[in-house]
């Protein structure tokens, strides 16, 4: 075991720590940089002594010796011209050797081929004997490699931090944590300004035979400028950002048939789409699904609701159904980690369905290129040409204002969406060097087709499920309450009490499909109990209701919550911002914004002979207001 002065780490070896295999990529006097050879955006940085710490417990291991120990100054192809007349000159001393004395150097013989030589090819600083032994040794020793005979300079290059003194390599560390490893950093002049006058108020605190060298300001910035890019976007821009620059990968897996790799994104689009009564929604999100093979949109789904797990589902459910072109179950999925994707939901479906998803690190858009070079495309075939485009950078806008130029409403768009694929799929592709429509029909396998789904089992498949106790012949969660004949029943089907499984779409709380965990064949629909609040109610209207409620501190009940739900559609109605607009659209599309389904109608009397009841104004359960004029009734006795 070695001791803390013998632990050596070179840049370019290859340490296993713990279960992680790292590179070695800096080394600074007190602290060492790994990376990862598995995961591109993980970068450690850990101080010399802990890493000394993990090998005496034999959690570090080195796995690889670095490609040469002196660098490249061994490497013919890196050698400068003083260097290789050097080195062929030793060759041409020992090799002359080799075969003037027959392997043998003796003394005197030896100094008269040194003298001999020198006086033949006019060499001013011919080598002693002793020199000619040593390289001969080192050229036997090698194997007659004349890479032996390469003059290698000892002196290694270190950071010029570390020809500082100990004093003076605080107050810059101390300095550039204090000052330059911020987010809003000070200019590196600033800094050595700041440097400077704090080694001169120590040199002030110092008796003069203790006196610091004070480092120059060309010097202080070099120092700074050797400072680990990495480390110092860390600091300054955050880790997002500083992995970013640090990226680095190697190429994909060769794809051999259609749908046996598909990329998943989410991305907003760069135009900007305007409701049915002419008011701008904003930037629509796309979810789009790629086949790698072929280059052919699997599935796609264009909406203003941000990224979540309904969006995706939905536009996975698209590319499962038969009757789309390009439909299929993929054999692997490579999504995004963000919420939209991995959701449980989402990995029970694609679990069932027999699929394998990769989901990518955070910030790591390179693992998935297909689908994010795609989207390039759209921006430059087809969003950066529609009216209302927004386009990719600020610069290229210039004062073309995108709300003031939309023309397309959300519906429109979706349609010159689907033109525009029909283009791009018959189009040539300089990557596959044809269309991707022939490239998917050539690669289509007779033996092993695209396997879809019908539009019902594909309904099941996307339905959610949740265990729930019984209430007499109700059942629910999250307040909500469902109720049907046979739960009662269901409830009775074994001695204990048991939970039974509702299954319910977050889109529609109207219905719901129950059954005894048991008896799972023993399905029976379950209608709201109160049908005028959760008619047409989605569960993100449900839980916007639940939060207005904690907000005024009331309690839940069905009348309060139509009250609020009400509220909340009169709000969003007559909220006439960019915001209020675009959350008022999003809404409609999830139908969350349709009003409850009126209270039932009494069984009307047998029409009588009498003056006809006047019509008044309908009152508003919220904020309603008095009639504006009074009406007189003549009302007739007996």
């Amino acid at each position: 075991m070695a001791t803390s002065t013998q632990f050596e780490i070179l840049v370019g070896e290859h340490w296993r720590l713990r279960t992680e295999t790292y590179q070695v990529t800096s080394v600074e006097p007190e602290r060492i940089q790994l990376r990862s050879l598995s995961r591109p955006n993980h970068i450690l940085i850990h101080h010399l002594h802990r890493l000394y710490q993990s090998y005496r417990k034999g959690n570090l291991v080195k796995v690889q010796e670095a490609p040469f120990e002196d660098g490249s100054q061994r490497i013919i192809s890196a050698l400068d011209d003083v260097v290789k007349r050097e080195t062929e000159r030793r060759l041409g001393y020992v090799r002359g050797a080799e075969v003037e004395l027959g392997g043998r150097l003796p003394r005197k013989a030896t100094e008269e081929f040194i003298k001999h030589l020198a006086n033949r090819d006019a060499d001013p600083n011919p080598p002693c004997y002793t020199t000619l032994y040593e390289w001969s040794k080192s050229y036997r020793l090698a194997g007659g490699n004349p890479i032996s005979l390469i003059p290698v300079r000892r002196r290694t290059r270190k950071l010029r931090i570390t020809r500082q003194l100990a004093v003076v390599q605080e107050q810059i560390d101390y300095w550039v944590t204090e000052l330059y490893f911020q987010d809003t950093p000070v200019t590196v002049t600033e800094l050595t300004d700041v440097i400077i006058s704090s080694l001169e108020d120590l040199n002030e605190r110092r008796p003069i035979n203790e006196q610091v060298r004070i480092p120059s300001k060309t010097t202080l910035w070099r120092i700074i400028q050797e400072i680990d890019f990495y480390e110092k976007e860390l600091h300054q821009k955050g880790k997002r950002l500083a992995l970013i620059h640090q990226h680095w990968s190697r190429a994909s897996s060769l794809v051999h048939r259609v749908l046996e790799r598909i990329e998943g994104d989410t991305q907003k689009m760069d135009v900007i789409v305007h409701g049915r009564g002419g008011e701008v929604l904003g930037r629509p999100y796309l979810t789009l699904f790629l086949d790698i093979k072929s280059r052919c949109v699997n599935a796609f789904d264009i909406s203003l609701n941000p990224p979540c797990i309904e969006k995706t589902l939905r536009a996975l459910k698209n590319g499962l159904m038969a009757g789309t072109p390009y439909a299929g179950l993929g054999q692997c999925y490579v999504l995004d980690n963000g919420n939209e994707f991995a959701g449980k939901k989402l990995a029970e479906v694609m679990n069932l369905l027999g699929a394998h998803i990769i989901f990518c690190e955070p910030y790591t858009p390179n693992q998935k290129p297909h689908v994010e070079r795609w989207f390039k495309t759209l921006n430059l075939q087809f969003s950066h040409h529609l009216s209302g485009t927004t386009f990719s950078n600020p610069d290229d806008r210039g004062d073309y204002d995108p709300a003031e130029h939309t023309v397309y409403t959300l519906d429109e768009l979706k349609l010159r969406f689907e033109e525009f694929l029909e283009v791009y799929h018959h189009n040539f592709h300089r990557s596959l060097n044809d269309s991707p429509h022939n490239t998917w029909l050539s690669s289509l396998d007779r033996f092993s087709p695209p396997r879809l789904l019908d539009a019902k089992d594909v309904q099941r498949l996307m339905l959610s499920k949740r265990y729930a106790a019984t209430n007499g012949d109700t059942i629910g969660f999250e307040k909500l309450r469902w109720t049907a004949p046979g739960i009662r029943r269901l409830a009775q089907r074994s001695v204990k009490r048991q939970k039974l499984c509702i299954f319910y779409d977050i889109s529609d709380l109207e219905k719901v499909t129950v059954c005894h965990p048991s008896w799972p064949d023993e399905l029976i629909t379950a209608e709201a109990v109160d049908m005028s609040y959760q008619a047409n109610l989605t569960l993100e209207m449900h839980h916007l209701v639940q939060q207005e409620l904690r907000l005024s501190s009331a309690k839940f009940d069905f009348k309060t919550a139509r009250r609020a739900r009400v509220k909340l559609v009169l709000a969003l109605h007559s909220d006439k911002s960019k915001r209020g607009r675009q959350r008022q659209a999003r809404l409609e599309e999830n139908g969350s914004t349709s009003q409850p389904a009126p209270l039932p109608q009494p069984i009307q009397m047998a029409k009588l002979d009498r003056p006809p009841t006047p019509n008044f104004p309908e009152i508003t359960l919220v904020d309603s207001v008095p009639i504006d004029s009074a009406t007189t009734v003549e009302v007739r006795n007996g």
